[in-house]
């Protein structure tokens, strides 16, 4: 997607200056990377095996701001991973219940840290089978981020 735009602002630019006369004088505009140039990509992965819940949001995108999807269910052995990202320094995240029957119920939280290229996902074992839904408890200092619940593969 960001080449395809760098390919169309190029082509925009040549197109320009092949109409523009030669002999007018406008400065060409000076640019400086913004903060945000230097930082690491962030991106929201697709929905992939083995997930069981996911949660995401974005300020610029208000109202549609996020999403919380619950696509899978902890397994009998109790087994699961959180990974997650933010363009802040963490995000925190809660997992609960989302049986019909008792749903609710903390089974875990904590919070993982953002811009990290390649994170390790932490690994717990909870004392539930079933769905779960993950939910975001601070998100301070970020304005995009998502988490994700899945199945610790064995």
């Amino acid at each position: 997607m960001k080449i395809h735009s760098i390919v169309i602002a190029l082509i925009a630019v040549g197109t320009l200056a092949a109409c523009t006369d030669a002999s007018d004088p406008t400065p060409e505009p000076t640019a400086t990377p913004s903060p945000s140039a230097t930082a690491a990509p962030y991106a929201v992965p697709e929905i992939g095996a083995g997930e069981i819940a996911r949660v995401t949001f974005d300020e610029a995108a208000a109202p549609e701001s996020g999403e919380i999807i619950i696509s899978g269910a902890i397994a009998d052995d109790g087994a699961v991973r959180v990974d997650g990202d933010c363009d802040g320094s963490e995000v925190g995240f809660r997992v609960i219940t989302a049986a019909v029957d008792g749903a609710g119920e903390t089974l875990l939280e904590g919070s993982i840290p953002c811009g990290v290229a390649e994170p390790d996902p932490f690994s717990y074992t909870v004392d539930y089978s079933g769905p779960a839904q993950i939910m975001l408890t601070d998100t301070d200092g970020s304005t995009k981020g998502w988490v994700r619940l899945s199945a610790e593969a064995n």
